[in-house]
């Protein structure tokens, strides 16, 4: 996370500097509207835009995936429940098996 923030830093810097040397005033235009503003306040604006832009595409893809998480954790304690279930019918079968077998044993030795 810190690179990110360290990247992220020495990229806005670079975009500062870039303005700073091209601070010449250009026309821009804008729908039905014109200005002369300086190119170093164009380049800000637009990289506020972006990062804002960037930004919230971020916080939409993090949404998704806590929503996914959160999913995928309810599965699994749906699954876990399931599998306690099955092992403590698997323990009644045995000790069904074993009663049983032992009924069926003392029914062999009362015909002997």
């Amino acid at each position: 996370m810190q690179i990110r923030f360290i990247l992220s830093l020495i990229l806005a810097i670079v975009v500062a500097l870039f303005a700073v040397m091209n601070a010449t005033p250009v026309n821009v235009n804008l729908f039905f509207a014109q200005f002369e503003v300086s190119l170093a306040i164009v380049i800000f604006i637009a990289a506020v835009f972006g990062a804002v832009i960037i930004m919230a595409l971020g916080m939409i893809s993090q949404a998704k995936m806590k929503a996914k998480i959160r999913e995928l954790a309810k599965k699994n304690q749906q699954l876990t429940v399931e599998i306690g279930k099955l092992n403590n019918m698997h323990l009644i079968d045995k000790d069904e098996t074993h009663v049983i077998s032992g009924t069926l044993d003392l029914g062999q030795s009362s015909e002997n």
